[in-house]
C-alpha cells in the first residue's frame, strides 16, 4: 500500500488538473454557465477535503485487513468521483468550447 503522504499528494495534483480545467472554461462561458461552473468548483474543492480528511483519520486501526478494506473502498469512491466530475468537465467543454464555423 501508498503511504498516505502519497496517496494525499496523488489525490490534490488530480484536483489541481480537474480545477484548471474548470477555470479555462469559467474565463470563456457566458455569463449565464458561470455559476454552475462555480458549483462545479466548490464541489471538487470540498471533496478533495473530504477525501484527505478520510485519508488522515482511517478506520479500523490496528487490524491491517480491516485498514486494506478501508483504503480499498475509498479509492473506489475517489475513482468513481474523479469520472463522474470528468464527464461533467468534459460535457462543458463540448457545450462551451465549439469551433465558430
Amino acid at each position: 500500500m501508498a503511504s498516505r503522504r502519497k496517496l494525499k499528494q496523488a489525490i490534490h495534483s488530480e484536483v489541481e488538473e480537474i480545477l484548471f480545467d474548470l477555470s479555462i472554461l469559467y474565463s470563456v462561458a457566458p455569463e449565464e454557465r458561470e455559476y454552475a461552473i462555480e458549483q462545479l468548483i466548490i464541489k471538487v474543492i470540498d471533496a478533495e477535503r473530504d477525501f484527505i480528511a478520510r485519508i488522515s483519520h482511517t478506520d479500523g486501526k490496528g487490524d491491517p485487513k480491516l485498514v486494506r478494506n478501508y483504503y480499498h473502498k475509498l479509492r473506489e469512491e475517489y475513482m468513481h468521483f474523479v469520472s463522474e466530475i470528468e464527464d461533467e468537465v468534459s460535457k462543458l467543454c463540448d457545450e462551451l468550447l465549439v469551433p465558430e464555423a
